[in-house]
């Protein structure tokens, strides 16, 4: 932080247009989305890195949706906009993972339906491991981490006038 500090990064972020930034997070979303939409509706589908691709694939595959798996999930991001909205002082995403876990021991405990979860965690601790220092790794990881770092860097440089405004502050963060 005080190498980035020292060397103004922050003002080269502040130099981009908000578009740009926008347009970053929303595809970085629809990659997301592409890549969850299938196990949403319990297809099992491998794991695509294009967009189109995973598209693509869910679509072809519409016709072996698994009812009980969508239910799960469709209770899941229901509870958790409504634990948003109506419980604010509880995490949200808690309130959704609490619904869909009693809706799928419901389902499993009368017998209606086997839907796949990701099973039991495993309680020890991982095994220490030495960081690749390979250049080749470093040259295909950081593009991605400085446009991560620069997105990060840009939202919150352009929020802290609105978290300003709702705390009291003044703007410039006095």
């Amino acid at each position: 932080r005080p190498a980035v500090g020292r060397s103004r990064v922050c003002s080269l972020v502040t130099c981009l247009a908000n578009p740009v930034f926008v347009a970053f997070t929303a595809g970085a979303a629809l990659l997301i989305i592409g890549a969850q939409l299938h196990i949403f509706f319990g297809i099992d589908l491998p794991q695509e890195s294009n967009f189109v691709t995973a598209i693509t694939s869910f679509v072809n595959h519409l016709g072996s949706i698994a009812p009980w798996e969508t239910l799960v999930g469709a209770v899941t991001l229901l509870a958790a906009l409504a634990g948003r909205r109506w419980l604010s002082r509880m995490p949200y995403m808690l309130t959704g993972l609490v619904a869909g876990g009693v809706v799928t021991a419901i389902l499993q405990w009368r017998g209606l339906a086997s839907v796949h979860t990701i099973g039991s965690l495993p309680t020890a601790v991982p095994l220490l491991s030495v960081t690749d220092f390979n250049p080749q790794t470093w040259q295909t990881t950081a593009p991605n981490a400085l446009a991560l770092h620069f997105n990060c860097m840009h939202q919150g440089i352009t929020s802290r006038p609105h978290v300003a405004v709702k705390t009291g502050h003044q703007k410039d963060g006095t």
